[in-house]
């Protein structure tokens, strides 16, 4: 419910207060968390807390919302017209949403099942370091990608937009990936224990390619429910859902649980698609052109950002000082490597300096 109300500071542009909602509510969440275990809490005290949270959170944002937007009510009398609208429009996220949900659950319980709740323990934490990869790339796709809506008319600055946002999540996930596979195992022995690495580095480096693959696929699946293509959205999900639970099945006989992440990772690809069906069809924009340029400059600061990692890690050893060094580093490397080759072109950087006074001033509206 509260979600339905986080999307009216972003219908408003104020992303100021969104993120510092979001933000605030995530570090209490995981304070609170900490605080529990370490009294000897158990789960029912976790879930308790995070419902409360979640219900505290859902309040500021209705607070935040209405003083902004003082017309804002809640009403039980909704116009005829209103919900045509809404189910024409809701009923393919509402059936992009059912999938992933469908298929979040056939997923654990398979791994249940089959292989005993260790096993899926072992198979969600790994997923858990992407997941909260993939959500901090989609409230970066908020700032960077605003007011969709706003330039449907307007194609140039549409594609100018499109392209420079594009470019910095592609080039931010190709960097996170590469960095999970160097130092992936220091990060799960320092931060699970010593030997954990053993038993899901291989999941890791899955998941980090599945969600990847999402993260990149992010804009263009705000760009086709921008131009009222939800459905193709709601067909994405699907393909997901039909191609990823049969391979599920037949995958997870001979490689386990790895097998259920490359089931996972396999059903993913097809969204791609979705890059090319945004660029191409809606936007105007040559994927041939486009990409080739962008693969080969992050290919490049890619080599240079994996060397200087894999030089720190094999005489740092597993420790969170080697991780923060090789980290820095390596993005240092990797965006040294991104101007070089040009990355970021001239207009681009119009749009990047454009960016934040422009959010400046919609702060200073408040």
């Amino acid at each position: 419910v509260s979600q339905v109300i986080q999307f009216i500071l972003q219908g408003l542009q104020r992303f100021d207060r969104y993120l510092i909602i979001v933000n605030f509510s995530g570090l209490l969440l995981s304070i609170g968390n900490v605080i529990l275990v370490l009294n000897g809490q158990n789960v029912l005290a976790l879930i308790i807390w995070n419902c409360l949270l979640v219900g505290t959170t859902g309040f500021v944002f209705v607070l935040t919302s209405r003083r902004l937007l003082p017309e804002f009510r809640l009403r039980l009398s909704i116009p005829g017209d209103v919900w045509r609208t809404v189910l024409t429009y809701a009923g393919s996220i509402i059936a992009y949403q059912s999938f992933g949900n469908a298929l979040l659950l056939f997923e654990r319980a398979w791994i249940v099942r089959n292989f005993g709740t260790d096993s899926l323990t072992l198979y969600a934490l790994p997923m858990l370091l992407c997941f909260y990869f993939h959500g901090l790339i989609h409230n970066l796709v908020i700032v960077l990608f605003p007011v969709v809506n706003e330039l449907l008319n307007e194609k140039e600055k549409l594609l100018r937009m499109y392209r420079t946002a594009t470019k910095i999540i592609f080039a931010i996930t190709v960097f996170f990936c590469l960095s999970t596979v160097i130092t992936g195992r220091t990060v799960l022995d320092v931060w699970l224990g010593y030997g954990f690495s053993d038993r899901t580095y291989v999941l890791l480096v899955i998941h980090a390619v599945t969600f990847s693959i999402l993260a990149i696929t992010i804009i263009p699946w705000q760009i086709t429910e921008s131009f009222g293509k939800a459905k193709a959205n709601a067909i994405m999900g699907g393909t997901w859902f039909v191609i990823a639970v049969p391979l599920m099945v037949v995958f997870s006989q001979t490689w386990q649980t790895e097998g259920v992440a490359i089931a996972r990772l396999a059903g993913v690809v097809v969204f791609l698609g979705l890059v090319v069906y945004a660029e191409n069809w809606l936007l105007g924009l040559s994927s041939r052109r486009f990409w080739p340029k962008v693969i080969v400059a992050t290919g490049g600061a890619a080599v240079a950002a994996s060397v200087v990692e894999m030089l720190i890690m094999s005489v740092g050893g597993n420790h969170w000082a080697a991780l923060i060094v090789a980290g820095t580093l390596g993005a240092a490397a990797f965006a040294a490597g991104l101007h070089l080759m040009g990355f970021i072109e001239e207009d681009e950087w119009t749009v990047l300096r454009n960016l934040t006074p422009a959010l400046k001033r919609t702060a200073a509206n408040d």
